[in-house]
């Protein structure tokens, strides 16, 4: 079912202007063309040709482009705040409101700045990468070392709310209206704070208790990747935190992968859940108080399934996948079926979230006879590899979740991103798609 694709057509033609021509800006160069890591309010310059009203810029790495001024059809400026993690060149992407786009691939090179080590809350003193195993690339972070939400990141609004994108009117087991002055930063951390509360939604649903979600929508989507949060939760029965994400807001189908789910009026036990593909979930019992300490929650979206972490553990594995692009959602929602008491107010505090993508294995037709690792589940004695353009050789199942073998490159076999077929002695059969890289 290619729903994807049918969405951007459709996101297109809305797009067209009267004559039915959407606008085909192009860039030609960019000032700086070099920016360190690490900085921040950073002027950049980009020349080309029909810019228009309205025109937004994205930067790769998580790079974050603000203030954007069009000068005229062939110039405009913005400001950058470039993380510490970022590495170039990365692309440049303007986008006009009537859904034209220009990429520049590749055009602004980030050099290696100062480095900075820096304490947060709970002594997140870890190198920023995941535990899963693989070469990762960092793509998104924040560590709320500053002393306000960055707005550049984050909205308080979510598609996923029904109701004014901020509550469920009652639905969904929540109780809760979403607003930003529930969210503060300070310390180096995240404060949710649920509240008692008497609101009225413009929809004319009434809330006795506000709350507050963060949502990446401004600045980040992905479909596969390792995010992660550390966070401590709330101690108090009635509240429901969780980290999870949500298809972007031009995709209508149910995108959802749960990281955490956390009910605190039973604070032994998480939920972890990938509602999308084949679908899979875990319920797993807490080896710790989540609410008396910082931990971190991860979980690992890929082609071949969804793999969740915890304090760098693995603790479940299911075969159900992401089906398209999708932001990331904190929340702390106040939930219906086992509510507060009255008058309770918690939090649910957020030292850091963190987002990579992975980087796939490579095989190089100047490489003959590579050792490839497989890492799965289900992997029977007997099992087999095999991908297109690759001879395949001394495979080994090391475990049920581990099978490693030797690769040689076709010399016909075409470059870029394939698939891995296991198949089981049983018939019992799995596809990893994008799973590996041919080189030259």
């Amino acid at each position: 079912m290619f729903v994807a694709p049918a969405v951007a057509v459709i996101a297109a033609l809305a797009g067209m202007s009267a004559s039915g021509a959407i606008s085909t800006p192009s860039v030609s160069s960019v000032v700086p063309a070099s920016v360190p890591q690490g900085a921040s309010g950073v002027s950049m310059t980009l020349a080309g040709v029909d810019f228009r009203t309205g025109a937004t810029v994205v930067v790769g790495q998580g790079i974050a482009a603000s203030s954007t001024v069009i000068d005229s059809a062939t110039q405009l400026r913005t400001n950058l705040a470039v993380p510490a993690f970022a590495t170039g060149p990365v692309d440049v992407t303007v986008k006009n409101t009537d859904g034209g786009v220009a990429v520049c691939r590749g055009c602004l090179n980030i050099t290696v700045g100062p480095k900075v080590s820096t304490t947060a809350v709970g002594a997140s003193t870890t190198t920023p990468r995941p535990v899963a195993p693989g070469t990762w690339i960092p793509t998104f972070a924040d560590e709320f070392s500053g002393t306000t939400l960055n707005a550049s990141k984050w909205a308080t609004k979510s598609f996923a709310e029904s109701d004014g994108q901020q509550g469920n009117a009652g639905g969904n087991q929540q109780l809760e209206w979403n607003q930003p002055q529930n969210c503060s930063v300070g310390g180096g951390a995240l404060t949710i704070t649920a509240r008692p509360d008497n609101i009225t939604s413009p929809s004319g649903h009434h809330y006795s208790w506000s709350s507050c979600l963060i949502t990446s929508t401004p600045s980040y989507a992905f479909r596969y990747g390792f995010i992660e949060e550390r966070a401590m939760l709330p101690s108090q029965g009635g509240f429901w935190p969780a980290l999870w994400t949500w298809q972007i807001p031009s995709i209508h189908e149910h995108i959802e992968t749960d990281a955490y789910e956390y009910y605190s009026s039973d604070r032994t036990r998480l939920y972890l859940t990938q509602h999308s593909g084949f679908l899979g979930a875990c319920q797993y019992t807490l080896p710790f108080d989540p609410a008396t300490s910082f931990h971190t929650y991860g979980v690992d979206i890929e082609p071949g399934g969804t793999t969740w972490y915890v304090d760098g553990v693995s603790v479940c594995m299911v075969a159900g996948t992401s089906t398209g692009m999708a932001n990331i959602i904190s929340d702390l929602f106040v939930h219906s079926l086992r509510p507060p008491a009255a008058g309770t107010v918690e939090r649910k505090r957020v030292d850091y979230i963190r987002a990579w993508r992975r980087t796939p294995p490579r095989l190089s037709k100047a490489s003959p006879n590579a050792t490839v690792t497989l890492t799965g589940f289900d992997l029977a004695p007997g099992a087999t590899a095999w991908i297109l353009g690759v001879t395949v050789t001394q495979t080994t199942v090391l475990s049920a979740k581990q099978l490693r073998f030797r690769a040689t490159v076709a010399p016909w076999a075409k470059p870029g991103l394939h698939a891995v077929v296991v198949t089981n002695p049983d018939g019992g059969r799995h596809v990893c798609w994008g799973c590996i890289a041919l080189g030259p």
